[in-house]
C-alpha cells in the first residue's frame, strides 16, 4: 500500500491528509464521479499551480509531477 501524501488546496486554504481524500472532497466542484481515479481527473481539470505537496512544499502539476517551490 502506498504511503498518503498530504495536500494543501491552495484556493481554500484547506490541507487534506492524502490525494484522494482531496479529489473525493472536491469531486463535485469538477462534476467527477467518486471512485479510485477521482483526484487524478479532479487535478487535470483543476487551474495551474492550485494543489501543493504538504511535504516537499511544491505545487503538483496538472500531470501529477511535482513543480516549483511554494512561495508561503
Amino acid at each position: 500500500m502506498n504511503k498518503a501524501k498530504p495536500t494543501i488546496d491552495t484556493r481554500s486554504g484547506r490541507h487534506y491528509p492524502s490525494r484522494n481524500q482531496t479529489g473525493t472532497a472536491l469531486a463535485q466542484e469538477f462534476d467527477e464521479p467518486i471512485d479510485n481515479w477521482v483526484w487524478y481527473r479532479v487535478l487535470r481539470k483543476a487551474e495551474h499551480n492550485r494543489f501543493v505537496d504538504k511535504e516537499t512544499r511544491r505545487f503538483i502539476l496538472n500531470n501529477s509531477q511535482l513543480g516549483e517551490t511554494y512561495p508561503e
